[in-house]
């Protein structure tokens, strides 16, 4: 005679989020701030936030950049060391337009940061819409502690908002990097070879 199949709270709370996390990246952070831990930021904000002629230099800077890398890429053959010679000629004309060659490369991370964040909000404010009809799926799960619930309702909770400080530690940088969406997208082609012309920066 066959046992009856026994499903304890463990195994019900371990389906219920392995069906969410087919659902949404929110329920998948959950998950692992559940799981393992929430993360916090460390970091101190930005002393001041861009300004848009900041970000207009960046851009030039970055095609004048790309086109002298391409320039290297023709003419490897000529080098011992192509990216040597490169790098070794961008930093000297990077430092002549002002920049410290690290700090212009910090720089390219914190803008290409702040263009992330402003898509990561549009996904989180979509992601977080949803969230009311998780909550309700925990409620009804069957089996399952009060205590237990919440744990589950508080890891989803605390992923938005540790999203939620990832972005906003970048939002002082919106509005002198909100005129330039469309060349950073264009850019970005550009790099990637997937078109043939940098934007125009006005």
């Amino acid at each position: 005679m066959n046992k009856p199949l026994v499903i304890s709270k463990t195994q019900t709370i371990a389906k219920y989020f392995l069906k969410q996390m087919k659902k949404t990246r929110i329920i998948t952070l959950a998950l692992t701030s559940f799981l393992i831990f929430t993360f916090t930021i460390k970091a101190q904000p930005f002393e001041e936030a861009l300004l848009k002629k900041d970000v207009k230099k960046w851009f030039i800077t970055m095609i004048n950049a790309h086109e002298l890398q391409l320039k290297y890429k023709s003419e490897a053959d000529k080098y011992d060391d192509v990216i040597v010679a490169y790098y070794e000629e961008r930093n000297l004309w990077v430092e002549s337009l002002g920049y410290e060659p690290k700090e212009f490369d910090k720089l390219s991370e914190r803008i290409n940061a702040g263009y992330g964040s402003m898509k990561d909000q549009k996904s989180l404010d979509e992601e977080r819409a949803g969230v009311e009809s998780q909550i309700n799926e925990i409620e009804n799960l069957p089996m399952v502690s009060d205590n237990q619930k919440n744990m589950m309702k508080n890891g989803i909770l605390a992923g938005i908002k540790e999203q939620q400080k990832v972005i906003d530690y970048f939002k002082p940088d919106w509005p002198a990097l909100e005129p330039y969406i469309e060349e950073f997208n264009l850019l970005d082609l550009w790099i990637g070879g997937n078109i043939t012309n940098h934007p125009t920066i006005n």
